[in-house]
């Protein structure tokens, strides 16, 4: 048995195209899909760490209350799929928990993400316009994550890997798809 949770953002939830995708992905490789949804999240500004912090520790109360009782070491395989912050909530699990062989898919992840991802392996998506991530910053966290985890970088895409141009975001997105698909 193997089996994805999946951790949405704030504002990107497990419809939206990469997580979409990644569903449909997991899915034809055989995974059991596990969705953490959450409830009644506060708007979050970019900047502002009262709102930010505010809705990190509701969402990270509805994560350990979701997953609570799931026993990790029945699956074969386990990959954790996140967007923004649930990247950070998917790698703050992995570390509280210390489970070990999680496989971490990480898309868009905020620099909170990177301060844990440790201790596992897995791949990042990052666009390199991303305001909620300089890409100098990912670039420094990456020398440390040494060779557990492979960066994957979309020239003028923004915190969904998106440019604006919709024949350009399904280029992108054929990309992600691939490369996942690959890695799964």
């Amino acid at each position: 048995m193997k089996l994805t949770v999946l951790f949405p953002g704030i504002g990107y939830h497990s419809d939206k195209p990469l997580f979409y995708y990644t569903k449909k992905v997991l899915k034809a490789a055989g995974y059991e899909i596990k969705e953490v949804r959450y409830t009644d999240l506060p708007h979050v500004t970019r900047g502002d760490r009262e709102s930010m912090s505010r809705a990190y520790g509701m969402a990270h109360d509805q994560v350990w209350a979701e997953l609570e009782g799931t026993d990790f070491s029945q699956y074969e395989k386990v990959v954790f799929a996140g967007k923004s912050l649930g990247s950070v909530l998917a790698a703050e699990y992995t570390s509280a928990h210390e489970l070990k062989d999680v496989y971490h898919i990480s898309m868009t992840p905020v620099e909170d993400t990177l301060k844990l991802l440790g201790g596992c392996k897995g791949a990042i998506f990052h666009g390199l316009a991303d305001p909620w991530l300089d890409s100098s910053v990912m670039n420094e966290y990456m020398s440390t994550l040494g060779n557990d985890y492979t960066l994957y970088t979309y020239e003028n895409a923004n915190h969904s890997l998106e440019t604006g141009d919709a024949l350009t975001d399904l280029s992108i997105m054929q990309s992600f798809v691939k490369t996942l698909t690959e890695l799964i």
